[in-house]
């Protein structure tokens, strides 16, 4: 399986998202953080849906201007995992199209996170897996609520992401035993600032038809 992994600290490094059009796109100025679902603020074309939610294991939290969840407190990733404590991004394309994925763009932010209470947040997908070992991508957040750490991560090499009609990837937030009730957001909890929160970028098509069974074979008659 091909794969990136991107480690970024503090606010990161801010590139120019890899070629392809906007699939879905969310600005969670809006939002008060503990919505069950969000779904984003736009779709590109031949997308038929893109919702944000939880796993079983990450609670609800108001944090304004994110789409948020507490018990990101694991102290391992294996943890985590077990413990169902993700964040998920889901999107799918309209009936007869497929997407071939080439980018997404991920504004974090962890309260109270610091240079020496970081969180770790780890992007995997259900079609790469979802195991230790088959991450896309780690961030850690280590810069408070007030300024996002930012991941830009390609995903254009990674063959289980082309030519798919939908696609869930999860989020794993981890690291500090002690921040059970820390709230953690894809957003800017402390400023209104209508900068775009998460952009899952790539491109669409009609769908490619499965490969007929060949034919051939004894042709037996009965008279």
């Amino acid at each position: 399986m091909n794969k990136w992994l991107i480690m970024m600290a503090g606010l990161g490094l801010l590139t120019l998202h890899a070629s392809g059009e906007t699939l879905a796109l969310w600005e969670n100025d809006a939002l008060a953080g503990n919505e069950a679902t969000a779904a984003a603020n736009s779709l590109g074309t031949n997308i038929d849906s893109a919702t944000l939610g939880r796993g079983p294991g990450g609670t609800a939290t108001a944090y304004a201007r994110t789409f948020a969840m507490r018990l990101g407190n694991s102290a391992t990733l294996a943890n985590a995992i077990t413990s169902n404590r993700y964040l998920t991004i889901s999107i799918a394309s309209e009936a007869g199209y497929e997407m071939n994925l080439t980018n997404i763009f991920i504004r974090m932010t962890s309260q109270n996170s610091s240079a020496a209470n970081a969180r770790n947040w780890t992007l995997f997908s259900d079609l790469t897996g979802l195991n230790p070992g088959d991450e896309l991508a780690s961030y850690v957040v280590n810069a408070g609520g007030a300024t996002p750490t930012l991941g830009d991560t390609p995903l254009g090499a990674i063959s289980e992401l082309q030519g798919v009609t939908n696609v869930q990837f999860r989020l794993y937030i981890w690291g500090l035993p002690t921040g059970e009730f820390n709230q953690n957001g894809i957003g800017r909890p402390t400023t209104a600032d209508s900068l775009d929160d998460l952009i899952i970028s790539g491109t669409t098509g009609a769908a490619t038809p499965p490969t007929p069974p060949s034919s051939g074979g004894t042709v037996v008659i009965f008279q």
